[in-house]
């Protein structure tokens, strides 16, 4: 059977070090070639993927989790939050000295100091791993201004502040959904994420497994953390990574090897993706 696939970034495609593991560029050319379709699922936006991975012959892409997707180039769906929230949000953060980044289609807007989380060394307190080649690849999409729309926020407080997730999560929890982010910067407090209330990655794999004709329970999904828990739940087939967090193995059928260990690769051997 010719299987859909769907592939979070961060900790499943790529490393801290924004690598991906040789086993598992092998492992997806295999299953395009097999003729299987795979699609990244990325809490990223578009202007956040490295060219590398576009080269690996991805058939589809779905960012900001869940909140636009495109199928050969061509875009599916994009639901944005309205510039009412963006404002109300912004306002928020600001008045609390937050840090954060909206993302768009194809434009980038931090402020403050988000993007110290990236540039500061993990042992001054910024973010596990190298993130040079990072910041060199959104640099040409940063925009210093509030967007009108976007489809995702995520945001950051100082270490120490007295403000943190919870506090927006008792603000905005009931309109909006907030979750942990992926990345841990220890001198920051609680990266969290934002999108439209019932947004999520799962959202996205249902539009496109329906856009495909594909029943849910044919999917394959890999991921490693909170923002990955709805998609392992939706579909036919959720594997969390040997590297996972977040209690998302309650969720999964079934944990493959760390991302490091060749996990990407492992998981394609067992679900028969590739030989």
């Amino acid at each position: 059977m010719k299987r859909l696939v769907f592939l979070d970034v961060d900790g499943t495609l790529i490393n801290e070090n924004q690598e991906i593991p040789a086993s598992a560029r092998d492992a997806i050319a295999e299953a395009i070639a097999a003729g299987h379709t795979l699609i990244i699922c990325t809490g990223r936006a578009k202007p956040e993927i490295y060219p590398f991975l576009w080269e690996l012959g991805f058939q589809g892409f779905i960012g900001c989790n869940g909140a636009y997707g495109e199928l050969e180039g061509k875009q599916v769906f994009a639901d944005f939050m309205p510039a009412s929230e963006v404002t109300e949000l912004s306002d928020w953060l600001e008045s609390h000295h937050a840090g954060w980044m909206w993302q768009g289609p194809n434009t980038l807007y931090p402020h403050s100091f988000f993007l110290d989380v990236f540039r500061t060394p993990e042992e001054e307190g910024g973010t596990p791993g190298d993130w040079t080649n990072f910041l060199k690849q959104i640099e040409p999409a940063l925009d210093w201004h509030r967007p009108e729309r976007a489809f995702k926020l995520t945001f950051v407080f100082p270490h120490g502040s007295p403000v943190g997730m919870q506090d927006a999560m008792d603000e905005f929890g009931d309109r909006f959904c907030i979750l942990p982010g992926s990345l841990a910067p220890t001198g920051f407090r609680d990266m969290s994420e934002l999108t439209a209330k019932g947004m999520s990655k799962a959202v996205g794999v249902k539009h496109f497994a329906e856009h495909m004709g594909i029943p849910l329970e044919d999917v394959i999904a890999f991921g490693d953390s909170a923002n990955d828990r709805e998609m392992l739940e939706v579909v036919g087939h959720g594997i969390a990574m040997g590297n996972f967090k977040d209690g998302i193995d309650e969720v999964a059928s079934w944990i493959t090897k760390p991302v490091n260990d060749g996990g990407l690769a492992h998981g394609f051997r067992e679900m028969g993706l590739i030989g």
